[in-house]
């Protein structure tokens, strides 16, 4: 009985493992860009609009083609919340991370979407006394 409960545990531990790749593989084309001001009756279009200025003024230049999707992330904050972008090319999403630091110094955070699992660990890591840096790269956390 308890050899079969402990394969269980086995096949479950990998099913999550796997479950949280294909979801992060999933959010591999996508970017968060927080600290979006935005109106309380702005529409998708509007919202594609201040987005792609926010982008353009750091220079970058994405065209609303090169866009499948954005919409914003409900947050406690009343008129600022994270806003999603999902890209049709991991090459835009580079064009764009590669611009952070100018993004950031104008007041907008960007950060890759990672899943819950991904970012659990990633809060760990931060806070294990003996590794100085983590970062993450193309669904995969690094040390």
């Amino acid at each position: 009985m308890s050899s079969q409960v402990n394969e269980n545990s086995q096949k479950c531990s990998e099913a999550i493992k796997r479950s949280n790749y294909n979801e992060q593989y999933a959010r591999k084309n996508k970017v968060k860009i927080l600290d979006v001001k935005e109106d309380q009756q702005e529409t998708i279009q509007q919202l594609t609009t201040k987005v792609l200025n926010i982008l353009k003024d750091k220079g970058i230049q994405i065209q609303t083609e090169q866009l499948l999707a954005i919409h914003g992330i409900p947050s406690k904050k009343e008129n600022i919340r994270p806003v999603i972008l999902k890209l049709d090319s991991n090459n835009y999403k580079t064009l764009i991370m590669r611009k952070r630091n100018e993004l950031k110094a104008a007041g907008h955070r960007l950060v890759d979407d990672v899943t819950a699992l991904n970012s659990a660990l990633f809060n760990r890591l931060s806070l294990h006394p003996s590794i100085e840096t983590t970062c993450f790269f193309n669904g995969s956390v690094l040390l």
